[in-house]
């Protein structure tokens, strides 16, 4: 396999590691396992080599080495057993924190009291059916646009991802502008511009130059993941080491481009300048949500693809929270899967076609849309359903009742002031019908009665 070491983990747990972490005890027993020897890299450098006595053009010590891959492959029940158990010590341990931190989970009072219902939005990734031309894909996401600008939905977001075939959302300010401009009212940004990818003077300038054209229209939406693979990455002159260590330091030079001129400041972003284009920090995992509350920003989390950590993501963002100039109370958002139709047996056949694309992304092949189809049997192996499932575990799918049952339950767990609906259907009209229900079951819930209390907002 490329790469110098196979590492089973998530970038995000990687970030976790560190043998001064009194929480990583429970990592140490699959280190030696989940660490695999490759022969083709050799100077691969994994991201917590700081801590271990080797450099980067070195092999890595024999203690951390003595697996070999044909050895690893004979180990397949103990790494079943190993992540088993450690994805039960997280959810233990994200339980201890739930009922002994300082602060209540999610700021909940003792009296009983109304739930705002949330803002709701769209996150729109430009998806392309098979064989359909780009400009087709855009043309159907500019409608889509204005059909919930009718609505009433806040705002509008669109997504950054690079050499992926079955995607039309590479140049996210060039959509952002195409759909600002088709549009009337409806707030336009991104979901989001991954900013190790690009110099954030370019960044500034870019959206800069939108908020001069759209004033008060403009979100800029701030990821640290690279949006593709490594090869990708490389094209992109990103530095194949980034693990996006660097995030701060780039937003703060980003936020220096956009906000006043300082003394002493060479260079400047014209148009960008003191143009204060509101920022939200999108994940996955609680580097960002930590972040964002440390500088008192507007926090978004990816669950329609990577739904694991959002519990713990949104109590460590409320909890770190700072209150900012911009921002004086926690501001949570989330990207959810929601497909709604007239009937709980159809939305579940048109739940089929991300099904699908999220086969084809495990399967490393083209995301495009397909048609739904009345069964998923046959099209997918045991072990791809579970991967299927566990990516599209937060979706909320059925009908106009279940739905409205659903998302009263979501909002009461998580306390969400605001939901970017992503509604992945084949057929234009489908995705235009679910949007239009989608409304009216929020319009029906603008008060969630709670039993144990309201989430605070």
């Amino acid at each position: 396999m490329a790469g110098g070491w196979v590492r089973f983990w998530t970038s995000a747990e990687w970030e976790k590691f560190t043998p001064s972490n009194p929480q990583n005890h429970e990592y140490f027993p699959l280190l030696a396992i989940l660490l695999i020897e490759s022969k083709n890299y050799p100077g691969f450098r994994p991201p917590f080599a700081q801590f271990f006595p080797f450099d980067r053009a070195s092999r890595p010590p024999s203690w951390v080495r003595f697996f070999s891959p044909r050895i690893a492959l004979q180990f397949g029940f103990v790494f079943s057993v190993g992540f088993v158990a450690q994805t039960a010590i997280r959810q233990i341990r994200f339980a201890k924190c739930a009922f002994s931190s300082p602060l209540p989970l999610f700021s909940r009072p003792n009296h009983q009291t109304n739930v705002p219902s949330p803002n709701l939005s769209v996150l729109d990734l430009v998806a392309l059916q098979p064989a359909e031309s780009p400009a087709s894909a855009i043309a159907r996401s500019v409608q889509t646009a204005q059909h919930v600008e009718k609505l009433g939905y806040k705002r509008y977001w669109l997504a950054e991802h690079h050499s992926i075939q079955g995607l039309a959302c590479s140049a996210t300010p060039v959509l952002i502008g195409h759909i600002a401009n088709a549009t009337h009212t409806i707030r336009v940004g991104s979901g989001g511009v991954m900013l190790p990818n690009h110099a954030p003077l370019i960044v500034a300038e870019q959206f800069g130059t939108l908020a001069a054209l759209y004033p008060g229209r403009i979100d800029l939406g701030l990821g640290r993941a690279p949006g593709s693979d490594r090869p990708t990455m490389y094209a992109l002159r990103r530095g194949l080491q980034s693990t996006g260590d660097d995030f701060p330091e780039l937003l703060h030079e980003l936020q220096t481009y956009l906000g006043p001129p300082q003394p002493g400041q060479q260079v400047h972003a014209v148009p960008g300048e003191n143009s204060n284009v509101p920022i939200t920090l999108l994940g996955s995992s609680d580097y960002s949500a930590q972040l964002a509350g440390h500088l008192g920003l507007p926090f978004a989390f990816a669950a329609h693809f990577a739904p694991d950590e959002l519990l713990p993501a949104l109590h460590l963002y409320r909890r770190t929270f700072n209150p900012s100039a911009s921002l004086k109370q926690p501001y949570a958002m989330v990207g959810l899967p929601i497909i709604i139709a007239p009937t709980d047996a159809e939305a579940q056949r048109l739940l089929t076609t991300p099904q699908q694309r999220f086969l084809a992304l495990i399967r490393n092949q083209p995301v495009e849309l397909k048609p739904p189809v009345d069964s998923m049997n046959g099209l997918w192996s045991y072990p791809e359903q579970q991967a299927v499932n566990g990516r599209l575990r937060k979706a909320i799918v059925g009908s106009p009742e279940t739905v409205a049952r659903k998302l009263a339950e979501f909002v009461d767990q998580t306390g969400v002031q605001e939901i970017l609906a992503v509604t992945d259907t084949y057929s234009q009209s489908d995705r235009l019908r679910s949007y239009d229900l989608l409304a009216q079951v929020v319009a029906s819930l603008e008060y969630v009665q709670t039993a144990t209390g309201a989430l605070a907002t």
